[in-house]
């Protein structure tokens, strides 16, 4: 009896073992599994991207306004540009991990685990035994846990990011207006700079006033879009992954796991008591 339940665990391991390898890790290492996630990641990265280069024409355009009244505007519009380049970072390093870590923890992490469950089967010190199960416990929830933070991770994103749409808008439409504005100041050759840009201004906001004012209003989408990609990029992917980091802590602390060993080896290791002590 003892023998059959010890094959059925093993049997139970290795085709977990295998399923693993052969079934979920390519399964997770394709693109078309992550359709929904890299298509949020292509969108983000493509309004990232015209936010970085709109940056750059607004504080072109700001730093054209009489008096230097727009300099300090468009230092700071200037600095977000580099805000903008560590989301782009993080996004393109995101895309990269997204298959990634599917494929190794259900290559290599769970399988070792599967490994550790069936090394601790066929040991029969009860202290080796339990370490043993301890480290199979702890890789196999580890490797879920990470397989999943940045799936999660872009799902929350997507619903900070739908909360704060306008605004994001906001900031690409005025980026799309600065781009406009340069090229038709480029474009008209028959006045010198200093008569196109006073036209400019007056032409497309009415005055330098408001044009500053207008100024001000794209700094401040600017930063609030700035801000919610950063969050939804870099902090929510943190947040998720040291809450799955404490969820492992948990379902991993030492009573816990002794309590899932006892489940799995307790009634082998009782009948095996039994038939080293029958008189106990």
């Amino acid at each position: 009896m003892v023998l059959l339940k010890t094959g059925l665990k093993v049997l139970a391991l290795l085709l977990v073992m295998a399923l693993c390898i052969l079934v979920v890790s390519p399964y997770l290492s394709s693109r078309d599994s992550y359709r929904y996630e890299l298509e949020y990641m292509d969108e983000k990265l493509s309004n990232v991207n015209r936010l970085a280069l709109g940056s750059t024409s607004i504080s072109y355009l700001v730093s054209l306004l009489p008096d230097d009244h727009g300099t300090p505007i468009a230092s700071e519009l200037a600095k977000i540009s580099s805000h903008l380049l560590v989301v782009i970072s993080a996004l393109m390093l995101e895309k990269f991990l997204l298959t990634v870590v599917g494929f190794v923890s259900f290559t290599f992490v769970i399988p070792a685990g599967c490994f550790w469950g069936i090394v601790a089967v066929f040991v029969k010190d009860p202290q080796i035994k339990k370490r043993f199960m301890e480290v199979a416990i702890r890789l196999m929830i580890l490797g879920i846990c990470f397989t999943f933070v940045i799936p999660i991770g872009c799902r929350c994103g997507r619903l900070v990011e739908d909360s704060n749409r306008d605004t994001i808008q906001n900031a690409l439409a005025e980026a799309v207006q600065a781009d406009s504005a340069i090229e038709q100041i480029e474009k008209d050759e028959s006045r010198n700079a200093l008569e196109k840009i006073g036209d400019f201004f007056t032409g497309l906001w009415g005055s330098v006033t408001k044009a500053f004012n207008w100024a001000k209003q794209s700094l401040s989408n600017y930063m609030s879009s700035v801000a919610v990609m950063l969050v939804t990029t870099i902090v929510i992917p943190l947040l998720i992954f040291f809450a799955f980091f404490w969820v492992i802590r948990f379902f991993t602390r030492k009573d816990f796991t002794n309590t899932i060993i006892r489940i799995i080896t307790g009634p082998a290791d009782r009948h095996a008591k039994v038939q080293e002590h029958p008189e106990g």
